[in-house]
């Protein structure tokens, strides 16, 4: 972070990496795989920002976590399939409140949907699968075909209850 922040780190947490604000990005890196650590460092360059994250937000840019910002732009702006945390945060969102056209309403609503999903993701929690894995799972087997025999009784079965064929009884005055 030295490198990539320059002066801006080193004034904010000093020289040394030792000492407190070593052992707070510490904690806040723990448990994070080095993948999530390079996604992380890619995330806060793609900001172009001259001010390095805060630890806890480095984190959350490392577990995939997408800034408010870039959710607003996917709510105005759906694909044909959203993001895991998308999927999560649609399924948090208030629509009653979101649909209620009074703008802070709306706003809490998606406020707290977005909260919610970082909890989610930042406490470990599975996202949701994508929507078309979701529907092969699901996908309805074609039942095979009756054989000619089977066709033909249940055939005179219908006819039988609807009492085909049969000659009409007259009522009796």
């Amino acid at each position: 972070m030295a490198r990539m922040f320059g002066n801006t780190w080193v004034s904010q947490y000093g020289v040394d990496p030792a000492g407190g604000a070593a052992d707070d990005w510490s904690a806040a890196l723990a448990g994070l795989s080095p993948e999530q650590i390079a996604i992380g460092l890619q995330a806060t360059l793609a900001t172009g920002r001259e001010w390095p994250p805060s630890a806890p937000r480095f984190r959350a840019m490392c577990m995939g976590i997408p800034s408010m910002a870039a959710v607003r732009h996917q709510m105005a702006h759906p694909g044909d399939e959203h993001s895991p945390f998308m999927r999560q945060f649609w399924s948090f969102l208030n629509t009653a409140e979101y649909q209620s056209g009074d703008a802070y309403r709306c706003e809490r609503a998606v406020n707290e949907a977005y909260e919610l999903t970082c909890e989610h993701v930042m406490r470990g929690k599975q996202l949701p699968p994508p929507i078309s894995a979701l529907l092969q799972r699901q996908k309805a087997t074609k039942p095979p075909a009756a054989s000619e025999a089977t066709a033909r009784a249940a055939l005179s079965d219908i006819a039988r209850m609807l009492k085909v064929g049969e000659p009409e009884q007259q009522a009796v005055a």
